[in-house]
């Protein structure tokens, strides 16, 4: 995003060319850029004389500059440094809170609507998020639900990033339901100190892109929370965009006023790709790594997008193993299907859930751990036999598709504890390795026994 300093230094250079040098040499040196919002600019200016030259003389060339950079007209409103300075210590606490919010709003810049594959499946959730991203404020909230790994998450960052393309002074947020859990105790915390409020932050936010959102479950004050900013946002007309893992009305202990604004807007969902969009979705990501797609033969591809196709996770996952079995092998040529069984120790890649139940998940979970299956179900909270616990649950998620409540039962643990092991689990599996591995070894041994 375009931050003030270079809207600024822009805006400069664009004045520079219409007024005298020594005019902008001795007034426009020291003048800074303080602001713009609700479509006006304020303006920092050293002393009386410069102030009263800018708002005069000079401030329709100043004001058609900023056009020329922002593409909005702006009113000027010109304050003195020294006014300025007084009121530094009363506000410098309120945009300390306002701006570590934004911590957690880091939008992947690879995840746009230009590399995302569609297909059959995707098509609605695809066009809903281009008009919305085209026209904010339209339908709201905009409501994407899927399992988990098939693309919500990808057109939640591709709405921000086409979004700050098009309009770079918007302000887009994007965070996790947990993060969002995380910041409202903050916020409450630090609300006495700094005279700060969640909604103080909120009307300032143009997009609000939140995933996850049945992470929220449960938690009662935070909802009543998320419930007065969702009111606070659609009344001001700031997009608001959802992802979770089923479609609202099915979302397990959230109010029901919350879940009939869920519903309010437009909802759409990604269904599990078709064949053809998973060779494609190959074929992509072959060429996005910089292999050459004339190595990855159309029945390999077939045979990967036939033996992984739950989710594009999943997918990945086997592309990398192919690409690395064939590193090792220093194999040039095209890759082969006796190549493509030596990955995959001649075993067919598919989901076995008919096979699998949560009683055989938790005895191999506990047998790769040197546990006993009670252990895990047990209400032990030693670290070793909690993690494991998070393992076996994740994958009793992840392979069975059953919801939270049933795997709850399973373990004697409640809605809100089954999520947060999911989410942990899901979010070592971004970058530790040692989880990364684990969680490969058991589905191996899944699907031997």
């Amino acid at each position: 995003m375009i931050n003030i300093k270079e809207i600024w230094n822009m805006t400069l250079k664009c004045i520079e060319d219409k007024i005298p040098q020594k005019i902008y040499e001795n007034y426009f040196d020291d003048v800074k850029l303080l602001s713009l919002d609700k479509n006006i600019a304020t303006v920092v200016v050293p002393n009386e004389l410069s102030k009263t030259l800018l708002e005069g003389q000079y401030k329709q060339n100043l004001q058609d500059s900023l056009l020329e950079v922002t593409e909005t007209l702006y009113d000027l409103k010109f304050i003195l440094s020294s006014e300025l300075e007084e009121n530094t210590s009363s506000t410098s606490s309120e945009n300390l809170s306002k701006a570590s919010f934004f911590k957690h709003s880091k939008l992947n810049p690879n995840y746009t609507f230009d590399n995302f594959v569609v297909g059959e499946s995707n098509e609605s959730a695809y066009k809903a998020s281009h008009l919305i991203a085209d026209h904010l404020a339209t339908l709201n909230p905009l409501f994407i639900y899927s399992a988990s790994g098939l693309g919500k998450t990808h057109l939640m960052h591709a709405i921000g990033n086409y979004v700050l393309s098009v309009t770079p002074l918007k302000k887009v947020l994007y965070i996790t339901a947990e993060d969002f859990v995380d910041e409202y105790v903050r916020f409450s915390t630090k609300r006495d100190k700094n005279n700060v409020s969640m909604k103080d932050f909120f009307i300032t936010v143009d997009v609000f892109l939140i995933d996850d959102i049945q992470f929220l479950a449960e938690k009662t004050q935070t909802c009543e929370m998320f419930f007065h900013i969702f009111n606070l946002l659609v009344s001001n007309n700031k997009q608001i965009v959802i992802t979770s893992d089923r479609d609202p009305k099915k979302l397990e202990g959230l109010e029901e006023r919350l879940v009939s604004r869920f519903s309010s807007g437009l909802t759409v969902s990604i269904k599990v790709p078709e064949i053809d969009t998973l060779m494609n979705i190959l074929k992509l990501k072959i060429k996005a790594s910089g292999h050459d797609l004339n190595l990855f033969p159309d029945d390999v591809l077939l045979y990967l997008a036939q033996n992984n196709s739950k989710n594009v996770r999943e997918l990945e996952g086997a592309l990398n193993r192919i690409v690395f079995y064939n590193m090792i092998n220093k194999n040039p040529g095209p890759i082969t299907m006796d190549l493509v069984h030596q990955a995959f120790d001649n075993e067919v890649v598919k989901d076995h859930k008919e096979s699998l139940s949560p009683e055989k998940i938790i005895s191999t979970t506990a047998s790769y751990y040197n546990l006993a299956p009670s252990q895990l179900t047990s209400k032990v909270r030693i670290n070793q036999i909690t993690f494991a616990r998070q393992i076996a649950i994740y994958l009793c998620r992840e392979l069975l598709d059953i919801p939270f409540s049933q795997i709850g039962k399973i373990f004697s643990r409640d809605h809100s504890t089954i999520m947060s092991s999911v989410q942990k689990v899901e979010n070592l599996l971004k970058d530790d390795n040692q989880t990364i591995h684990a969680i490969n070894q058991l589905k191996d041994q899944l699907k031997t026994r």
